[in-house]
Parts: C-alpha cells; structure tokens; sequence
C-alpha cells in the first residue's frame, strides 16, 4: 500500500516533465530576409566577408549571384544566421540573393 503511495506521488510530480518530453518539437521559424550594408574584404583560403558595424560576416551568394571585388561598398539582401566554425573568424554567414555595388569609398 505504501509503495503504490510513493509510486503514484511520483508519477503525479513528473506528470508535467514527462508531458512535455512526449510533445512534438517546435519547428524552427524560417530565415528572413535582411538587407545590409557595408565593405567588403578578403580573408583566409579566399572568403569573402563583409565588415558590417563591429561584426564580421562571411558573405556567399545564391546562383546567379557575383560577389563583388574587396574593398567595394554594397548593399546586400539575404538570409543571415550564425556561422560555423570557420576560417574567416566572421560571425555570422550571410546567403545573399541580390548584392548592389554603391559608389561610397571604404574606410
């Protein structure tokens, strides 16, 4: 009789924990869209990455996309999420769909 105590008191304080490891996970939420703006440089092994404020983003394009030559001043539009581990010390990683060349000089 004691041990049927214990066993359904424990039940009932792991109820919630239990409930909650037997839910579906959570699907994480899309990518959106961003547009940024700053200069582009070249790192290590040939990575293109773009000095944005005091972070550093490793820029690749989408298909049809050309990425710019260092030292240039854009306007980047794509998905952006955090990066690997990497040899470029960005990050951030930044799948640009439309990149725009500006006139604006690099400091």
């Amino acid at each position: 009789m004691l041990r049927t105590l214990i066993v359904a008191g424990m039940m009932v304080a792991a109820g919630p924990a239990l409930a909650e490891m037997a839910a579906p996970a959570k699907k994480p939420k899309p990518a959106k869209e961003v547009t940024v703006r700053g200069c582009t440089a070249s790192g290590f092994a040939g990575c293109s990455t773009l000095q944005v404020g005091k972070d550093t983003v490793m820029l690749t394009g989408k298909a049809g996309v050309a990425l710019p030559a260092p030292k240039t001043y854009i306007l980047a539009t794509g998905t952006m999420s955090p990066a690997g581990p990497n040899v470029c010390r960005a990050t951030k990683h930044m799948v640009a769909s439309k990149i725009i060349q500006t006139r604006r000089a690099c400091k």
